[in-house]
């Protein structure tokens, strides 16, 4: 609970605050809305996952051939990501970390997205088992970060690296401060302050570069928001996502031609040239490829699931675009088929062509996302029966071939064991 002084302290630094100047690309935040959410109100854990959910993971995991029991003895088998206690980062790491295009002249960028994604995995497998020696192997990591982290280096992919790590981290964390690990409070507010003082500033003002970069920036500062409970970041992530979600997903009632996000001048649709509502849903990226798109796609629906867990109804401003977004991708994965049941992933075999989509030029269907979070959180909705497209998808792909039972270096970590199988009958 924060006292009432607290909460006058944040109203005025509201108040007062300076204009956000623009980032390398010349982007600004879109302009400030009222605040929406209050600090009395954070809940936690909070993060993606709640009480609820991770109670019914929990059960789930625990019966033979469920989605989430067979992603567990996965994530406890994954020896690579949690077998250490300690940062893969070089020894003489000077706190900055530096990630340039296609990894040139990168600096701890590889070895922070690994920590990040170990650090999520043991977390996770803490609170499902209750066994403590999984959040032993996450929590020095962590406290190696608060102790030596100091900057991301503003260029190259610097800001989409950060806000994949900020995600992770501070999942991670709002799981461990909020089950009773073994995470002294001082430990865990220290990482409260790096994040803060690290993480934010280079996420802050988003990005007009392609929408899966602002999102996923959206993703780690509301992630932290909730972590650190700072009321105004989190309003401000919620004002980002509100002006972004509708330029990065087109419906017709936007016009002849998609919405721009306030504060940039242009957004590149590729090759997409048809706008209208045989095309509801399309996204941004699109006509780039369907990997690019499902990173975008999949921070929406991220920040949509933390926003609802802090009482912020996201999915109820922007159902039918959200759902429009979902079947439109998966009725083109489902058109573009399937390898045979447990062959090997090839996702550069798989394309498929529509007129109406990309000039008719063939869609590059590689690494696609699970869809696995956007189907669980419509379904609280009451919109499953209107997903046959997403649904066909998860059940016949993603489950059958254990797509979302991994970690990547992005913000999907383990899915399956977090919001797959049926989604629970939650408030």
């Amino acid at each position: 609970m924060v006292s009432k002084c607290m909460v006058l302290l944040l109203m005025v630094a509201r108040a007062t605050s300076v204009t956000p100047t623009p980032t390398s690309d010349g982007s600004r935040a879109p302009e400030e809305s009222p605040p929406t959410v209050t600090p009395q109100s954070f809940v936690h854990p909070g993060v993606l996952i709640g009480a609820e959910q991770l109670s019914y993971v929990r059960a789930q995991s625990k019966v033979g051939g469920t989605p989430e029991n067979i992603a567990l003895a996965k994530a406890i088998k994954n020896t690579w990501m949690n077998s250490h206690n300690t940062s893969s980062m070089s020894p003489g790491w000077n706190g900055t970390i530096s990630c340039g295009f296609y990894d040139s002249n990168s600096y701890g960028c590889k070895n922070e997205s690994t920590d990040a994604s170990s650090v999520l995995i043991n977390s996770m497998i803490w609170a499902l088992t209750g066994d403590a020696k999984w959040a032993h192997r996450a929590i020095p990591i962590l406290d190696f970060y608060a102790e030596n982290l100091k900057e991301y280096a503003d260029w190259g992919n610097g800001p989409l690296e950060a806000a994949w790590a900020a995600d992770k981290w501070a999942r991670a964390a709002e799981i461990l401060s909020s089950t009773n690990a073994p995470w002294p409070t001082k430990d865990a507010d220290a990482f409260r302050k790096v994040l803060t003082a690290a993480s934010v500033p280079i996420l802050y003002n988003g990005s007009c570069y392609n929408g899966n970069w602002e999102l996923a920036m959206i993703e780690g500062m509301s992630s932290i928001a909730v972590f650190t409970e700072d009321a105004a970041l989190l309003d401000h992530a919620m004002t980002m996502w509100r002006a972004r979600v509708p330029a990065y997903f087109y419906m017709a009632s936007d016009g002849p031609t998609p919405t721009i996000r306030p504060g940039c001048d242009k957004s590149n649709w590729f090759n997409q040239v048809v706008f209208n509502a045989s095309v509801n849903g399309v996204c941004q990226e699109t006509c780039r490829d369907f990997g690019h798109l499902g990173y975008g796609l999949a921070s929406t629906f991220n920040v949509a699931e933390t926003a609802r867990l802090q009482g912020i109804d996201l999915y109820g401003e922007q159902t039918d675009r959200l759902a429009a977004a979902l079947e439109f991708h998966t009725s083109l994965l489902n058109e573009g088929g399937y390898p045979p049941s447990g062959s090997a992933y090839k996702p550069s075999a798989r394309t498929v062509i529509d007129p109406l989509v990309c000039s008719g030029t063939a869609l590059k269907l590689s690494y696609p996302g699970t869809y696995q979070v956007g189907l669980t959180g419509m379904s609280r909705l009451g919109r499953a029966g209107s997903l046959s497209q997403t649904t066909k998808y998860v059940q016949d792909w993603v489950w059958k071939l254990s797509y979302g039972d991994s970690c990547s270096p992005f913000m999907y970590c383990y899915e399956t064991l977090t919001h797959g199988g049926a989604a629970p009958p939650l408030a």
